[in-house]
């Protein structure tokens, strides 16, 4: 996320730095990637489609290991 983590992009944007901006608008959509995914499983369970929720929680898995391995 350009180099800044939450705490420093929310300093950095209170200070109306673009960089902050930048991460913070980075992290709003990763989020709704999360945010979307957990909701699938949420519908599918729902739904009684285990096998798709059982997918969509691989997927959910996945996620934050590429996040990780993205950010080394």
């Amino acid at each position: 996320m350009v180099g800044l983590r939450t705490p420093a992009a929310l300093r950095a944007a209170g200070h109306l730095r673009a960089v902050g901006f930048y991460s913070l608008g980075l992290l709003v959509l990763i989020l709704t990637a999360f945010i979307r995914v957990l909701d699938s499983i949420a519908a599918f369970a729902a739904a009684r489609e285990w096998r798709v929720v059982a997918v969509t929680a691989a997927v959910l898995a996945v996620m934050p290991v590429s996040i990780v391995v993205g950010a080394a």
